[in-house]
């Protein structure tokens, strides 16, 4: 009776053990190895690139401003307008000013004949007064009064040329081709002469900059690049690429709170695809790594001591290898210490291994 229990637990072993091999068999090939699939150490020339957020930036931004004061009666274009160079944007109303340029004018016009005659006195006066004819002090006073007409003159056709800018200010004009913004005020308002307030603010976008910031260890392999060549930079939204680009701008100083250095990127921006103010991802090469040796990320492995990697050797004995890695590019690892090109590493199925044991590599 006592004997049965002992069966029923013998019996329930054996069919644990049968139902793990069935449904659970060991991942060991016939011979006893692991099954690993390796790869060799690659070597060669790669350009290691950065990525980073940057902020695209108005090529040139400026607020329009009347330089006089007088009713705005009308705008030459609309609300978010790309405007051409010189194109008029306000226009102030000028009958003031066309007043104050006349009446310059024709100041000008009376000192200039007062002066013609002035003239025209000393001359037929000059021979008089070497044959006594006339008293010294009497053409002296001509003198005065010729040079007195002629100052005179000289204000008045620095009035006449201040009437003209003052004329001239009255119709403002795009100093180059840019996107408009809001317009604050409307035709009829009253615009005032350096008012601190815009018309508008006009921004440059064809082209247009990129800024964005790099670490300060990244500086010098930046710096190399641009010795060689221009500096293609890539613009990306949502991973897909924007528009190519060149560096054009590195900045003079390293932020000392950040340890990082601003940089600009010059697009041509032809499909206006790039706007002000927003974020996109910069791609830039940052370094040319000579003779660089590679492995694929998933061969990498992170321990207490760092990181390692599994080496196969000729006889397909696995060891562990303390290695120091570098940039990441795309799936695949620069190892900067610790392999050589002539070996290789199991990519996958390195749980499974252990120092010394013997492996079955595939490809």
């Amino acid at each position: 009776m006592k004997k049965r229990p002992l069966i029923y637990v013998i019996s329930l072993i054996l069919g644990l053990y049968l139902i793990g091999h069935i449904f659970f068999p060991t991942r060991t090939n016939p011979q006893g190895t692991v099954s690993v699939a390796v790869s060799p150490v690659e070597q060669k020339d790669v350009t290691v690139t950065l990525q980073t957020i940057g902020t695209v930036q108005a090529y040139s931004s400026v607020e329009i401003k009347s330089m006089v004061t007088g009713p705005l009666v009308n705008t030459g274009f609309k609300e978010g307008d790309v405007v051409e160079q010189n194109q008029v944007l306000f226009q102030i109303d000028q009958r003031p000013f066309v007043a104050s340029l006349n009446q310059a004018e024709a100041n000008l016009a009376r000192d200039q004949a007062t002066l013609n005659n002035v003239r025209l006195q000393v001359k037929r006066n000059t021979p008089l007064l070497g044959k006594g004819y006339i008293a010294k002090q009497d053409y002296d006073t001509l003198v005065a009064n010729e040079e007195s007409a002629e100052a005179t003159v000289k204000a008045d056709q620095a009035a006449v040329e201040n009437a003209q800018l003052q004329l001239s200010y009255t119709t403002i004009r795009a100093p180059m081709v840019a996107k408009t913004g809001n317009i604050m005020l409307k035709p009829g308002s009253v615009i005032k002469a350096n008012d601190t307030n815009e018309l508008v603010t006009l921004n440059q976008i064809n082209p247009i900059y990129v800024a964005f910031s790099v670490p300060q260890n990244r500086l010098l392999g930046i710096q190399q690049n641009m010795q060689k060549g221009p500096v293609a930079v890539k613009a990306l939204v949502n991973g897909q690429e924007i528009e190519q680009g060149t560096l054009t701008f590195v900045d003079n100083a390293v932020d000392a709170a950040t340890g990082s250095i601003q940089l600009k990127a010059t697009y041509p921006n032809k499909q206006r695809l790039l706007w002000p103010g927003e974020y996109v991802t910069v791609d830039l090469p940052a370094e040319q790594i000579s003779h660089a040796l590679l492995i694929p990320s998933s061969a990498l492995l992170t321990g207490q001591k760092g990181f390692y990697v599994y080496v196969i050797d000729k006889d397909n004995v696995a060891h562990m290898r303390d290695v120091t890695p570098g940039p990441v590019l795309d799936n695949m690892t620069v190892i900067e210490k610790g392999l050589q090109a002539s070996e290789q590493v199991a990519a996958s199925g390195q749980l499974r291994l252990k120092e010394g044991i013997v492996v079955q590599a595939t490809s």
